[in-house]
């Protein structure tokens, strides 16, 4: 949940310290000294734990058989995309941070934080949230009722709007929590799907998620940053595309098909 959430959170703020300590080549210094950092660390802290007997080939018919048998899987396309969009929703505010903060809240490069501490607080009261109810209440539960309050957060993002700060970013932060209370469920869910492909599972979900917030920086923030109120339309729709699918898998799953 971090990768895309606090880390692309994070980012812009340390780079705004950075800028008032050096230019902005500096910022190019700091990112190669600590991917070499990083490379290092995991190389010396991070073994692999899976048991070699239960590892899959790494040979190109391996991986590709086991990616195959993921994508054709329409339930697993339904649940995933799902999941994915949920979480871009709110993304959109990540993707289009600059423009957020600068032009649409007039503020200054310090001052990411007024909206990542209420975005990212979200997530983190998301993900406690889930972790202290996982395994009370049933996952189909837990996953609807992240998606209801990540919509009724949108539909009250597009109600105040207009209003400024703060209400301008208290509204995704309800998004925001609703999609991390969903998330880890979703994410055990798909697994449970292909029990001896979780690998080829994990990395289908995650390149989906990859996918649309580039798409969603690039593409859409763009196309809705005139004000406030267009980016909350934008994270409406794409709830609601959310909120669909899921449904859709319920209906699905209660069938049989």
């Amino acid at each position: 949940m971090m990768i895309f959430g606090l880390a692309p959170a994070i980012a812009p703020i340390v780079g705004g310290w950075i800028l008032r300590l050096g230019s902005w080549e500096s910022i190019f210094w700091f990112l190669s000294g600590y991917g070499t950092l990083l490379v290092i660390a995991v190389w010396v802290f991070l073994p692999e734990t899976h048991p070699t007997h239960l590892r899959t080939p790494f040979t190109a018919r391996a991986l590709m058989a086991e990616l195959v048998q993921v994508s054709r899987s329409g339930r697993f396309h339904r649940m995933a995309w799902s999941g994915i969009l949920i979480f871009a929703a709110w993304f959109i505010y990540v993707g289009g941070a600059a423009i957020v903060v600068f032009d649409l809240f007039h503020k200054g490069s310090n001052d990411f934080w007024i909206l990542f501490v209420p975005l990212i607080g979200g997530v983190v009261l998301g993900a406690w949230a889930s972790r202290r109810t996982a395994g009370k209440i049933p996952d189909p539960t837990l996953i609807s009722a992240g998606v209801v309050i990540a919509l009724i957060g949108a539909v009250i993002n597009v109600a105040v709007a207009h209003l400024g700060l703060p209400w301008v970013v208290l509204a995704p932060a309800v998004c925001s929590f609703g999609a991390s209370l969903a998330y880890p469920s979703v994410q055990i869910a798909l697994f449970d799907m292909f029990p001896r492909a979780r690998g080829a599972a994990a990395s289908g979900f995650t390149f989906g998620q990859l996918l649309v917030n580039s798409a969603v920086a690039v593409a859409l923030v763009p196309l809705v940053d005139a004000s406030s109120t267009t980016m909350a339309m934008a994270c409406l729709m794409i709830t609601l595309a959310a909120v669909s699918l899921w449904v859709w898998t319920l209906r699905a799953d209660l069938s049989g098909s």
